[in-house]
C-alpha cells in the first residue's frame, strides 16, 4: 500500500435525526450503517447526510462517528465532510458517499492521515545479541529490522541500537533476524516485545530469550511486463503500528518466491501486501496520454503458505465522464464499490479543493450543502485516479487503518487502480 494507505482508523455513534434515520424510534429497522471517519489530524470541519434526494442534513457526531439506521436496506444515503487542511492535503479536501445500507456497513473515511512527523517518539532500541540464535552462529553482515527499514547489522555477543518512531505509551514491538535480502532472506529469529515509549527513555530487547519463529512461503506470479513488491506485515493488539514479518519488501517480476516469520506462540495477524504495476494504458481519451494501471491485494495469510492471484486491470470501455465532470459511468467487471479522486472540478473561492468520492455504481454527483462553500467548476482540465474494489468492498478500504485484530482478521481485499487520467471540462471523456 501507498504511504497515503500504509495506510492507518472505534468509537461510539450518535443517531441521527430524518427521513429513515435518527434517533430510535419504536420500532424495528432492518439495517444498520456506520461511517467513521479518520481523522489523525483533527481537521474534520462538518458533516452532512440526506436520503435519495432529501434535503442535506447536518451530522452531530460522537467521536467522529455517526450511525444511519434504514428501514429500507436498498434505499440510497449519501455523506458529505468537509476536512481542513492537513500534511497530506494542504488545500483540504471533500469527501462525499453514495451507498445504501445493504452495501455498506461499516466504513472508514480518511479525513486527515497521520503526521509523519508528529506525534511520534524517535525511540532509541538497544538490541542484544547472543553469539547463536536459533542454533545457527550469527555474523556482523546479518541484519535486523522492526519494520522492514528500521533496524541496523547484528553484533554477534554484543549490542547494536536502532532508533524508531513510535508513539507514546505501552505497547508491543517485534523484530526479525535475517541472512541475505529480498525474496532470498533467511530468517534467523525474532522477538515480540512489550516496551514503554517516553520522550527520553530508552528500550532493551534480549534475544537470548528470542521467540519460536517459523516460516512459511509466499510465491506470486506476475505477467510479462509487470513488476511489483511483495511484503508481509504483523500486527497484533498492543501494537500501535505494523511490524514486518519479512525482512523487507521484495520487487519482484515474473514468478517469484519468498518467506515471511510467524511467531506461533503469539497470535496476531499476518497480512500479506502485493502492489503490481501493469503495462501503461492508452485508451480513450481519458488515457490518451497514458494511465499508470496497478493492483493492490491486502490479505490476512492466516498465518500460512500465500500464493495470492491478481485481478483483473482497467480496460477500454469500462470509465466515461459527462461534458461536466458530474456523471461518472462505472463499469469495471465484477467492481463491488470504487474511490476516486479528483482535481480541478471542486472549487472554494479561486482555489481547488481534492474531491474523493466512494460509490457501489455510477452516479451524478450532486448538489454540495452551502455551508462548504464549494462549488463545480465549469471550465478547466480535470485529473483523477479511480480505484475500483474487486473483492471485500467499500468497508475493507479502512480496515487497515483500524489497528484491530477483530478488523484485521479475514481481511481479504484487492482492487484496481487507474491513475494519471484526465479530461477537459465541456468536452468530459471515456476509456
Amino acid at each position: 500500500m501507498d504511504g497515503r494507505g500504509a495506510f492507518v482508523f472505534a468509537a461510539l455513534s450518535v443517531a441521527l435525526g430524518g427521513c429513515g434515520i435518527g434517533e430510535i424510534p419504536p420500532k424495528s429497522f432492518t439495517e444498520e450503517v456506520q461511517i467513521e471517519f479518520y481523522d489523525a489530524e483533527g481537521v474534520l470541519e462538518e458533516v452532512h447526510y440526506r436520503f435519495s434526494g432529501d434535503v442535506w442534513r447536518a451530522a452531530s457526531l460522537e467521536s467522529k462517528t455517526l450511525r444511519l439506521r434504514s428501514e429500507d436496506p436498498s434505499l440510497p444515503f449519501e455523506v458529505v465532510a468537509s476536512c481542513g487542511p492537513s500534511y497530506h492535503y494542504p488545500e483540504g479536501q471533500v469527501l462525499f458517499l453514495r451507498a445504501t445500507a445493504g452495501e455498506v456497513q461499516n466504513l472508514r473515511l480518511p479525513c486527515s492521515l497521520p503526521h509523519p512527523y508528529k506525534g511520534q517518539v524517535s525511540t532509541p532500541i538497544a538490541v542484544s545479541f547472543p553469539s547463536i540464535l536459533g542454533g545457527v552462529p550469527l555474523a556482523s553482515d546479518d541484519a535486523f529490522t522492526f519494520d522492514g527499514s528500521s533496524g541496523g547489522q547484528v553484533a554477534p555477543g554484543g549490542t547494536q541500537v536502532a532508533y524508531l518512531g513510535l508513539p507514546p505509551g505501552p505497547q508491543k514491538a517485534s523484530l526479525l533476524v535475517y541472512r541475505g535480502y529480498g525474496s532470498g532472506a533467511t530468517l534467523l529469529g525474532g522477538k515480540v516485545f512489550d516496551l514503554v515509549v517516553e520522550e527520553g527513555r530508552g528500550v532493551t530487547a534480549n534475544l537470548s530469550d528470542h521467540d519460536t519463529v517459523e516460516t512459511r512461503t509466499w510465491i506470486v506470479a506476475l505477467p510479462e511486463g509487470a513488476y511489483g513488491t511483495v511484503d508481509v506485515l504483523y500486527f497484533k493488539d498492543g501494537m500501535r503500528r505494523y511490524f514486518a514479518a519479512t525482512p523487507s519488501y521484495a520487487t519482484i517480476q515474473g514468478t517469484e518466491a519468498g518467506r515471511y516469520a510467524v511467531f506461533p506462540g503469539h497470535g496476531g495477524v499476518y497480512l500479506g501486501r502485493l502492489n503490481v504495476h501493469l503495462s501503461y494504458l492508452r485508451s480513450g481519451s481519458l488515457c490518451a496520454q497514458e494511465c499508470s494501471s496497478q493492483v493492490l491485494l491486502l490479505e490476512d495469510t492466516r498465518g500460512l503458505d500465500w500464493a495470492p492471484g491478481l485481478p483483473s486491470a482497467w480496460g477500454p470501455g469500462q470509465l466515461q465522464v459527462s461534458p461536466d465532470g458530474r456523471t461518472w459511468e462505472l463499469r469495471h467487471p465484477g467492481a463491488q464499490g470504487y474511490e476516486v479522486h479528483v482535481r480541478g472540478l471542486l472549487y472554494r473561492g479561486t482555489e481547488a479543493l481534492p474531491l474523493a468520492f466512494w460509490t457501489t455504481s455510477s452516479l451524478t454527483l450532486p448538489e454540495l450543502p452551502s455551508s462548504l462553500g464549494v462549488r463545480y467548476a465549469a471550465s478547466g482540465e480535470v485529473f483523477f485516479s479511480i480505484l475500483a474494489v474487486k473483492k471485500g468492498g467499500l468497508d475493507a478500504l479502512g480496515a487497515a487503518l483500524a489497528f484491530q485484530e477483530t478488523s484485521l482478521s479475514g481481511l481479504s481485499f484487492t482492487s484496481a487502480t487507474l491513475s494519471g487520467a484526465q479530461f477537459v471540462l465541456g468536452v468530459g471523456g471515456s476509456l
